[in-house]
């Protein structure tokens, strides 16, 4: 099991090396990690506890031509509080930014996102002003603080407040209401998920987070931890490795993470085995993986088309070989 485990997360390249801003370091060759499917699952981890509340549409089309928006997150109820830090300013509809590590916020990532968010006011499906003004906001995420771009909107009296910490609100002269969210500053007691998406993850963090995700119980929640854990993984191999090698508890927590992934690629090895071999070869394959305990009986049965007591005997006979 370990070792199908370790061919599972094994990492494509063996370093990635990176500068203080959590980007490649220039000229350094780093395999491509696709952030935006990871960081959709981490928001909706971030604001599980208010789920019922809220619904996401990821990379929503504003216009029949291919332009999108990262997430947008809708509001079920006017009368629904949120009091993750997050979404305390979200009203009706909510537009989501996310900049990943290797992408930088600048005055024209926030002017582009409030061009989408003025089109997805005017294309309101119930006629003029359907949309107002005032039940839309704009969230702008990102790793690192975007100090360029914070100097830009003082120097044309705009007003950044940290209404929390990590949690810039930007007052005066906007349309919409608009906050930037600093993922380095936040607190990662209270937001792991979001704290955790970065090239930089320490083995304590991986641990907690790890273990975080193996204590979900909601299978919405799982299914992201399971896309946001894929994309970290992606990106800190040497840490996961790490993990994986320490063994004990966490290695199983590991495991039991990774199972649908291993079993997908069990089944697949097996049905291929099924289609290349005899009949009397594939008897003897399904014999040793049940003996090696990477298949049940079970399921070893269901893959020959025989009942679980015809298959039984088989692995009798190959016991008193």
């Amino acid at each position: 099991m370990k070792e199908e485990f370790a061919e599972v997360i094994a990492p494509v390249a063996a370093g990635r090396p990176m500068n203080d801003t959590d980007q490649p370091v220039p000229g350094v060759d780093v395999p491509a990690v696709q952030w935006h499917p990871g960081f959709c699952s981490t928001f909706r981890l971030e604001m599980k506890h208010c789920k019922n509340a809220l619904h996401y549409q990821q990379e929503y089309n504003l216009t029949r031509k291919p332009l999108q928006i990262d997430l947008l997150v809708t509001k079920e109820s006017d009368d629904s509080v949120i009091h993750n830090e997050l979404g305390k300013l979200f009203r009706k509809y909510n537009i989501v930014e996310y900049k990943s590590p290797d992408d930088s916020l600048s005055v024209d990532t926030y002017f582009k996102t409030l061009g989408n968010a003025c089109l997805f006011k005017s294309n309101g499906e119930r006629g003029v002003d359907s949309i107002h003004v005032e039940d839309v906001t704009i969230s702008l995420i990102r790793k690192a603080k975007p100090h360029k771009f914070f100097r830009w909107l003082r120097n044309h009296n705009y007003v950044i407040e940290e209404k929390y910490p990590g949690v810039y609100y930007v007052k005066r002269n906007v349309v919409f209401a608009t906050q930037v969210i600093v993922i380095r500053e936040l607190d990662p007691g209270k937001h792991l998920w979001l704290t955790s998406l970065t090239r930089k993850l320490e083995v304590k963090t991986a641990r907690t987070l790890v273990e975080a995700a193996n204590q979900l119980t909601d299978s919405d929640d799982r299914i992201h931890a399971d896309a946001m854990l894929s994309v970290v993984m992606d990106a800190n191999p040497e840490i996961f490795e790490r993990l994986k090698k320490a063994g004990g508890t966490m290695c199983e927590a590991l495991l039991r993470l990774m199972a649908p992934e291993v079993e997908e690629i069990k089944q697949k090895a097996v049905a291929e085995a099924v289609k290349k071999n005899t009949e009397s070869t594939t008897i003897s394959l399904l014999v040793q993986l049940v003996q090696q305990e990477l298949l049940t009986a079970e399921q070893a049965a269901k893959q020959l088309g025989v009942p679980v007591a015809s298959f039984e005997k088989e692995l009798h006979a190959a016991a008193a070989e």
